[in-house]
């Protein structure tokens, strides 16, 4: 018989609880919600704790006899700044030390809760955060223990149920100017992929399968029926019992397929396949689809993203695919989802993005969770004629666009079917995400996802009046370059130097032209990549207004061209900027008189 420990020993503790500033990674959530007082009696004095929907929870653990929630943990005073990324601390003991604290304090808090709940509880190493199936007592520990400051429910959400790839600016031999997403891995979280199926080529790298069985509530779909299982075989379709098994295939197709016939986005990129759905046997968890169904726990979606984290080193993983969700919110919803938001954080800090299907409810004003989360790379869809699809949720926050009208790709079995949703547009994303890194692997999120915006086609949803960019893989491309960043240097006598940097540090230098000198007649005006090889070439401006382009590889020159034709321009004009202006990526050149006007030149 299990000793029921905790809450006594709660209400014994006065310790006070000191919180983390508000720039580190365990900040309390905007519109926290503090639990009623009579809750909290046992709570150290100042240490404050968000529960949101703190009623709910506890009439659903009233109702059923237990609940599954995600608990935050609180910092220790050993760590006076609070749990930070690992992607931003120092290697070595840094992580180590921070990984310790972490581990010292679940394991306080499990001491704290009785045997059943402690055995079945789930501790994460990445982020600060351990899953738990609690009754009321243990709820009550939770809500009073010196180590937990944040609770919220572990919500289950299921699925969102080769023309596109050309649509998205590839060439006949479906790459993208020769990149295809080669040496970059996508991670799909999913209902598990067929790595059998002919259009993977054996590219799925790696697998896992993170599914919960809850005594009365749902079941693993693991193969082996474990909770969590690693290994060939782990991340395979989930049993054709629940429905939707077909649904992570199809979605791993979009992003790396490649048959020979079909392709998809990044035909070179790996996959690894993680299956994150368990099967829910009645009906009413299953709502208006028919039972059994598949259904995945926030906390097995946390436990998949701390499988990339690890696997981070041994893949140059690109983007992970989520194509899941539920409900409408018509604004971003991190306060609702502070523990996976964690995790994509995580990630993002250490250059992974992880890109989420907006939901297929029609809303022209909210999209589903977790897609409305700040951090996360939201994706709707369009039709190949480029209109926002009908059934696609599209909000102001949405990131992105893509595809995701009647999209044909791989299903279990070695056969394929098009599929509509929002489902079939987040893959075409994280695939053009391993496209664009193939070429930068180490272009950040931000820079990826400014890339994609940038250049993408502007597509008008009628629904709200919004537009919102198509990718256009291809116009991305441009906007990075895989040069290290470099700082021209020009001697006094005409001679022209490059440092190559990494940051503020100086990594090499070079000479363009191997150190021949430019008549000084000539002024060094603008480095833009003008001919889109990804190469920045040199403007110079002569004394007498003419312009002249250098088209440089590296630092060797391929071509030279005059522009205007040779002829001069008044040198009451000066040359104020070279850029794409215009959005079109094609560069424009930023002309400004001596009185102030300006205008753009833009160059073919």
């Amino acid at each position: 018989m299990a000793i029921r420990r905790g809450l006594v020993t709660v209400l014994a503790v006065g310790a006070g609880l000191v919180l983390p500033p508000p720039a580190v990674l365990s900040q309390h959530a905007a519109g926290q919600a503090s639990p009623p007082a009579w809750a909290t009696r046992g709570r150290p004095a100042g240490a404050a704790i968000s529960v949101p929907r703190f009623d709910r929870i506890l009439e659903g653990i009233r109702r059923n006899g237990t609940r599954r929630l995600i608990v935050r943990i609180a910092a220790p005073t050993s760590l006076p700044g609070g749990f930070r990324h690992e992607a931003t601390l120092p290697a070595g003991q840094a992580v180590q030390s921070q990984r310790a604290a972490l581990s010292g304090r679940q394991r306080g808090l499990l001491a704290r809760l009785a045997t059943p709940a402690a055995s079945r509880a789930v501790p994460f190493d990445f982020v600060p955060f351990m899953a738990v199936e609690v009754d009321e007592i243990d709820f009550l520990t939770l809500v009073n223990a010196p180590e937990v400051d944040h609770i919220e429910e572990d919500v289950a959400v299921p699925p969102l149920l080769d023309q596109s790839v050309a649509l998205l600016g590839a060439g006949g031999d479906r790459s993208f100017s020769g990149f295809s997403g080669a040496g970059m891995a996508v991670a799909v979280l999913d209902t598990g992929v067929d790595g059998t199926h002919p259009f993977f080529g054996g590219r799925v790298v790696s697998e896992a399968c993170y599914s919960t069985t809850s005594a009365g509530y749902s079941e693993s779909l693991c193969p082996g029926g474990l909770n969590a299982e690693t290994g060939p075989g782990s991340g395979a379709q989930c049993s054709a019992l629940a429905s939707g098994c077909y649904h992570g295939t199809h979605v791993a197709g979009i992003s790396a397929g490649q048959d020979g016939t079909r392709t998809g986005v990044a035909k070179d990129a790996s996959v690894i396949a993680i299956q994150v759905f368990s099967k829910f046997p009645n009906q009413a968890s299953c709502g208006a689809v028919p039972a059994p169904c598949a259904l995945s726990f926030t906390s097995d979606q946390i436990a998949a993203l701390q499988r990339v984290y690890a696997l981070r080193d041994t893949y140059d993983i690109a983007a992970v695919n989520k194509s899941l969700g539920g409900g409408v919110y018509g604004s971003p919803c991190d306060a609702s989802n502070v523990s996976l938001k964690a995790a994509i954080d995580s990630l993002r800090a250490a250059g992974i993005a992880t890109v989420i299907a907006s939901g297929n409810n029609g809303s022209a004003t909210g999209l589903s969770s977790p897609a409305c989360i700040s951090s996360a790379v939201s994706v709707g869809a369009t039709t190949k004629a480029d209109v926002v699809s009908s059934f696609s949720n599209s909000a102001s926050f949405l990131a992105l666009l893509a595809p995701g009208s009647a999209i044909t790709s791989s299903i279990p079995g070695g056969a394929y079917t098009a599929l509509n949703g929002t489902s079939m547009a987040a893959p075409h994303v994280a695939g053009a995400w391993a496209v664009v890194k193939s070429k930068k692997p180490t272009a950040s999120v931000d820079e990826v996802l400014m890339a994609l915006k940038s250049t993408g086609v502007p597509v008008l949803d009628a629904r709200n009046g919004t537009r919102l960019p198509r990718i256009d893989v291809s116009g991305a491309l441009t906007q990075v370059s895989s040069q290290a960043a470099t700082i021209l240097w020009r001697a006094a006598d005409g001679r022209v130097a490059a440092w190559s940097m990494s940051g503020t540090q100086r990594t090499a230098t070079g000479f363009v032209e191997g150190g021949v000198a430019v008549d000084l007649f000539w002024t060094m005006v603008a480095a833009v990549d003008l001919d889109a090889d990804g190469d920045a070439d040199l403007l110079w401006r002569g004394a007498d207004g003419r312009l002249v382009a250098w088209f440089m590889n590296g630092l060797t020159r391929t071509g030279v061209s005059f522009l205007n034709g040779g002829a001069a321009v008044a040198t009451e004009w000066r040359v104020a900027g070279a850029a794409d202006y215009s959005g079109g990526r094609r560069p424009g050149i930023l002309r400004r008189h001596v009185d102030g006007r300006a205008v753009v030149w833009g160059i073919n």
